[in-house]
């Protein structure tokens, strides 16, 4: 059965500078990430190539929610790895909350 988990919230430091919503490669079904309320600005979800100043990612203003949801069953048996997920807000210390339904290990 799935379940869903929370991660602990991804804040940037410093703006320009992507991170990685986690260093660790979690697997995941679906994840879902939230703009925190208390952001002023812009937070940008991409790849590694995410840039809030090259306007290139997903642009989330605060509480708005994207979710990565794979398409194909291949997709969703191998999941998303959570570690190739970065944000990139336009202010320092801003960032998101992420949710995620772990790959299922089988029955």
């Amino acid at each position: 059965m799935a379940s869903l988990k929370t991660l602990a919230n991804k804040t940037v430091t410093t703006s320009g500078t992507p991170e990685a919503i986690t260093a660790v490669g979690t697997r995941a079904e679906k994840v879902i990430i939230e703009a925190l309320s208390t952001n002023t600005n812009v937070v940008y979800v991409g790849d590694a190539n995410v840039s809030f100043s090259g306007k290139r990612g997903v642009s989330l203003l605060a509480t708005k929610t994207y979710v990565i949801d794979p398409s194909s069953d291949d997709q969703r048996d191998e999941g998303i790895n959570m570690a190739t997920i970065f944000v990139d807000p336009q202010t320092n210390g801003e960032g998101v909350s992420i949710s995620y339904i772990e790959v299922s290990k089988g029955v």
